[in-house]
């Protein structure tokens, strides 16, 4: 059977059972290498714009990964309001794919919702958050694009803006927030700006060690990225010195508008 043939028997599915295009589109971006829970409503799943909740304990855990990286972050209550997120528009129009993750230890939360290129905010309604008591100090959000960097199309990050009230400010440097999956001895941050040729062109930060003498397993290490004064896309790479011994590195790409 053809790729075109088992899309058109998927739609002709969902037409026949009822199921809305929204629901359809919605269940494709849950992660399925997340289970949710069973209990109660808070497990992760579809909740029509976004999916969102607890899923269960992850068997491995990654060495090292970004897990915020945004402009301005409120310090929002937990009223139920609604979270606003916004971000610049990139050069060119791409799907954004906006990702809010526990960062706390063992909160095993997340939150994935797809915006079209032509979308620069998202209304995050906050009852899951409050219903779980989740604070501001215990999530991450990240918002990325596929660009073409050079000749490599690569997932960009966009500095996001997350607020609940009030007017949307610039804190004149970007909060990076490192999670690592085992203790660390040391972070080293090289940062440069990205040449059309899509390699670092000119390095602002060259193995720089963080400095800060303790960075346990699971626990975030907030970094501080000031803000570049030109436009454009800059590379970050994030190496770390594990305690037991080895070296780990991740490359990291986001548009500075």
């Amino acid at each position: 059977m053809s790729k075109h043939s088992l899309v058109t028997l998927i739609f002709l599915f969902y037409f026949l059972s009822g199921c809305s295009w929204s629901r359809l589109f919605a269940q494709a971006h849950c992660d399925p290498a997340l289970p949710g829970i069973k209990q109660g409503g808070l497990g992760y799943r579809d909740r029509g714009d976004r999916c969102e909740g607890l899923y269960i304990n992850p068997v491995s855990n990654t060495t090292l990964f970004v897990a915020s990286f945004t402009d301005q972050f409120e310090n929002y209550d937990n009223t139920g309001s609604t979270l606003l997120i916004e971000w610049d528009q990139p050069p060119v129009k791409q799907e954004i794919h906006l990702r809010a993750q526990g960062i706390k230890p063992r909160l095993y939360y997340r939150m994935d919702a797809y915006k079209s290129g032509t979308n620069t905010f998202f209304s995050w309604p906050a009852g899951v958050l409050v219903s779980l008591n989740i604070r501001r100090k215990d999530i991450g959000v990240t918002g990325k694009i596929k660009l073409r960097v050079g000749k490599t199309e690569r997932y960009v990050h966009l500095p996001l803006r997350i607020r609940m009230q009030g007017e949307a400010k610039r804190a004149g440097s970007y909060k990076l927030v490192l999670m690592p999956g085992v203790q660390l001895t040391e972070i080293y941050i090289s940062l440069a700006s990205v040449g059309q040729d899509g390699n670092p062109q000119q390095f602002l930060r060259t193995d720089e060690a963080l400095g800060y003498g303790y960075y346990p397993a699971e626990r975030a290490v907030e970094i501080p990225i000031a803000t570049p004064k030109n436009k454009g896309i800059y590379y970050l790479k994030l190496g770390a010195q594990i305690k037991s011994g080895g070296t780990k590195a991740i490359e990291f790409w986001f548009y500075n508008p």
